[in-house]
């Protein structure tokens, strides 16, 4: 129990830990944006080509929220099957374990 306890403690840990970073990579971009943006003084050619920039930067940055929470989902569920599998293979052993022990107790039984 332990161990799934703790299994399950890392993966979540690291899922929170790669969406903070990519908040923080996010603001940090945005807080970029917004420095350069306010020192230029543009044409409105120019004015509009930032603008169109931008509306594009935005629309990747939302692909990229969709593909982390995909991402995010699939590591979820690579985690819960990965849970199973560990208490199938705790499971097997104690079953295997059981069986040798009640062998080893016939055996004693019949004095082998």
């Amino acid at each position: 129990m332990g161990t799934l306890y703790n299994q399950r403690d890392k993966q979540a840990t690291a899922l929170f830990q790669m969406g903070n970073n990519v908040m923080k990579h996010a603001e940090d971009l945005g807080k970029r944006r917004q420095d350069l943006q306010s020192q230029l003084s543009l044409t409105p050619t120019a004015q509009a080509t930032a603008e169109l920039t931008t509306h594009y930067l935005d629309m990747v940055s939302s692909q990229m929220s969709d593909l982390l929470q995909m991402t995010a989902g699939k590591q979820q569920r690579d985690a819960q099957q990965q849970s199973v599998a560990n208490e199938d293979d705790k499971a097997k052993a104690a079953a295997a374990k059981s069986f040798v022990d009640q062998q080893t107790a016939e055996r004693a039984a019949y004095g082998f």
